[in-house]
């Protein structure tokens, strides 16, 4: 929860799998929380191995989050059993030059939800959480965060779309060692040709480093084969 943070370095991998309706990183319900940033980040071997339920993400906007995040240069491989970024009811965010390798899809339901979050901040929880608890129609909210105000104006819509993305399956050539989870371009690469304006992205700096208090990184693991599914039932899981 909040606003302003910013997770970015940082590797993601083998989480939530017991899980179902959860990202790696996830946050939503209130569309005050804005001006985060998610760059730079890897996020691999992200999967539930339940039957049912709604799966798990790299990253997850839950219930009308609107400009929740800017998210650049991130690498998504194998990131999310339905969806590597998910979006319920929301969106507006910045999504640009990211990679997703074998992946199910990108994006996962960032249609274009203007009339649902217009509809949402007018009740009785959106005026809660915009006006009473925070206003965001004043400063210092209004000066800091005016796309959200524009939107709560009707004045923008709530649509997302990943600009400036090399999306690949299956033929994982263009990197340097996918095999090894090195997924630093190569410099004969094509892709800086195909994607207009895709720029490099600091692989080699996501993730664990040695310094004066961790001597020793272990080595990434990844390719995690498939576990047969548990069966799984929401409702019992959740009493």
């Amino acid at each position: 929860h909040g606003n302003d943070h910013q997770i970015s370095y940082n590797e993601f991998d083998h989480v939530v799998t017991d899980m179902s309706d959860m990202g790696a990183i996830y946050m939503g319900r209130d569309p005050s929380e804005t001006g985060n940033q998610f760059n730079y980040n890897f996020f691999h071997d992200i999967k539930n191995f339940h039957i049912g339920g709604h799966g798990v993400q790299g990253v997850f906007f839950d219930d009308y989050s609107v400009t929740g995040a800017e998210m650049i240069g991130n690498v998504f491989y194998r990131a999310g059993s339905t969806g590597c970024i998910k979006f319920n009811g929301g969106g507006a965010c910045d999504i640009k030059n990211n990679i997703f390798a074998d992946c199910v899809k990108p994006l996962k339901d960032a249609k274009d939800n203007t009339k649902p979050v217009y509809a949402w901040m007018e009740t009785p929880l959106g005026q809660e959480r915009l006006r009473e608890r925070v206003d965001i129609t004043q400063p210092p909210y209004s000066t800091k965060y005016p796309r959200l105000l524009a939107i709560y104006n009707h004045e923008e819509p709530v649509i997302t779309t990943a600009e400036r993305s090399y999306v690949i399956n299956g033929d994982l050539s263009e990197f340097v060692d996918a095999e090894n989870l090195d997924f630093n371009l190569k410099s004969t690469s094509s892709v800086y040709e195909e994607i207009p304006g895709f720029e490099p992205i600091p692989f080699d700096k996501m993730g664990l480093y040695e310094d004066a208090w961790r001597k020793n990184v272990p080595a990434r693991t990844g390719n995690t084969p498939l576990k047969q599914p548990l069966p799984f039932n929401q409702k019992e899981a959740l009493k």
